[in-house]
């Protein structure tokens, strides 16, 4: 049997109106050996009933359910059970963009990367696609960006790469043998991923070309509930 190459992990809630959308993107990747794992995190809208009709019609779409425990023990939930030599997050309302997977995979076998981050761009409702400098990773020079690091190497700038989980790929064993996941909070469970992540990642590489599309201003989105959760912000730091 051919070695699983990529896990894609998706926390779904209550996203029925773009899940399409971020599946066909994620099944059109020319990845040869890839699973897709939805973890429905208690959606009441019909969230669940399109992802079984995914798995019905597609093997690599596996579905797991779970009582509303939010996006980082979803995460959890899904990395228990993936099967890829490295594995990568989408939210359900955001998308890959063509080719990002295979890019990514690319850079990670050829340089034996633990970890490997890139761009994404922010899209509007009914608007067009945008960069910033922040979601190009402009806070990595030219000069750092595409070469092998570790985090002692550029500490200041590092610390300023997103912290999203979405725009990157990790290699599940590096994950595994140092205990990173994501904390359960309900919003802000990212950010100490990323900062284990640093901590610990021997071969570390960063990239300026967009790998994700986010949606912005979504009513379900937990990035835009930070400020009525604050309390997350203060528990995870």
């Amino acid at each position: 049997m051919e070695k699983m190459q990529i896990s894609v992990i998706i926390p779904v809630y209550n996203t029925e109106a773009h899940l399409n959308a971020c599946l066909d993107g994620v099944l059109s990747q020319n990845i040869p050996n890839l699973e897709v794992i939805c973890v429905d995190d208690g959606s009441t809208d019909r969230s669940l009933e399109v992802l079984r009709e995914y798995a019905a019609r597609d093997p690599r779409v596996v579905v797991l359910t779970q009582k509303n425990s939010f996006a980082g023990v979803a995460r959890n939930h899904g990395l228990e059970v993936a099967r890829g030599e490295y594995v990568a997050f989408l939210d359900s309302d955001d998308q890959f963009l063509p080719g990002a997977l295979e890019g990514l995979y690319a850079q990670a076998k050829e340089h034996d990367l633990d970890v490997i981050k890139a761009g994404f761009s922010y899209v509007e409702p009914g608007g067009e696609p945008y960069t910033t400098l922040y979601s190009t990773l402009s806070c990595i020079g030219k000069s750092q960006a595409k070469r092998v690091m570790r985090f002692t190497d550029l500490p200041l700038r590092l610390l300023q790469v997103p912290d999203v989980p979405w725009n990157g790929l990790y290699r599940r064993a590096f994950l595994e043998q140092n205990h990173i996941h994501f904390n359960s909070l309900r919003c802000i469970n990212d950010h100490s991923f990323w900062i284990a992540c640093l901590i610990h990642a021997q071969r570390l590489m960063v990239t300026h070309t967009p790998v994700a599309c986010y949606r912005v201003e979504q009513s379900t989105s937990l990035v835009g509930r930070k400020a009525a959760h604050f309390h997350c912000q203060l528990e995870s730091y």
